[in-house]
């Protein structure tokens, strides 16, 4: 009996021990992914996703020696500066903002698809989100945070490029879930439209898929997370979900997602969509995984942009 009893503190203790090295680690890595990344070489990628970036790279460089940009500066709400990109091609009369996803920048991200808007005459700001690029921030806002900043350049825009030219908001991954839930705030009354390119619901529901993809106890890891974000991010994993936003959203939306997109599920774009109260359009782009929808078709990304905006600029 005495054994027995031995044995089970024995397995409870190792239990125990397991489930606070787990809670350690859980905590451990929610401060890496909410962090700034650390300025050091990152491995070079292969394969088609090394021929994409080096297009990107290569059209970014193209956008800055044919349109030089002006660098900008606005202040946030809690007292950051962010810096931003524009680019001005002759006669533009329309403004887009372009904001990107985790761990990029707005010319990294953007060098490309930037062009679109380019050839049609528009202009184009390039953002950097707080804690990326040549933003200031230690904090990594996942769209809760970024939606603010988001409204606070849509203003400056509106103010700075007059209130008769109509702007838009296109993101792509964070920067897609930052354009949605920024559609419920107070926009500028020329904000007329916006785009989200493979945006999650909440960061609380990226981080549970993300989880079981990785096999981890998210059961676990989600409340410790929430907890960490709360007293160290200053924003909980369930603060703003853009399926929320979407229901009070004040211009149309276009919903872009790639059809074997693992990272951000295609079923969290659906659930955006349906969430949507105004004019609405959705391209799923067939076999394009995360973010990719733009280099498997090009001219089918292309095609729904000119659909939406026929559509949400006559409105």
């Amino acid at each position: 009996m005495k054994h027995r009893k031995k044995a089970a503190l024995l397995l409870g203790a190792g239990a125990a021990l397991g489930v606070a090295a787990a809670a350690a680690g859980c905590v451990r890595t929610t401060a890496k992914v909410l962090r700034r990344p650390a300025e050091q070489p990152h491995k070079e990628p292969t394969g088609e996703r090394a021929a994409r970036i080096e297009q990107v790279r290569r059209q970014a460089a193209q956008l800055a020696e044919q349109y030089p940009p002006e660098e900008v500066t606005i202040t946030s709400d809690d007292g950051l500066a962010l810096h931003g990109l524009v680019f001005t091609p002759p006669d533009a009369d329309k403004v887009a903002v372009l904001v990107h996803g985790y761990h990029s920048s707005g010319l990294r991200e953007f060098g490309s698809i930037a062009w679109y808007y380019i050839r049609r005459g528009w202009r184009v700001l390039l953002v950097d989100d707080r804690a990326h690029g040549q933003s200031e921030g230690d904090v990594i806002g996942f769209g809760t945070l970024d939606r603010r900043d988001l409204l606070q350049w849509l203003r400056y825009c509106s103010i700075r490029f007059g209130r008769q030219q109509p702007i838009v908001m296109h993101g792509v991954s964070m920067g897609a879930a930052t354009v949605m839930m920024a559609t419920g705030l107070d926009l500028p009354e020329n904000v007329r439209a916006a785009v989200a390119d493979c945006g999650y619901t909440s960061v609380w529901d990226e981080f549970d898929h993300v989880l079981h993809r990785r096999h981890l106890p998210a059961a676990l890891c989600l409340p410790l997370a929430d907890w960490w974000a709360r007293r160290r991010a200053g924003y909980g994993l369930r603060e703003c979900d853009a399926s929320q936003e979407l229901k009070q959203a004040a211009v149309p939306v276009l919903f872009i997602h790639g059809e074997q997109d693992d990272f951000v599920p295609v079923w969290m774009t659906e659930k955006n969509y349906d969430a949507c109260s105004t004019l609405k359009m959705k391209w799923i782009c067939p076999g394009a995984g995360h973010a990719e929808s733009w280099f498997c078709d090009e001219a089918g990304y292309t095609r729904a942009l000119d659909e939406f905006y026929a559509a949400a600029l006559r409105q």
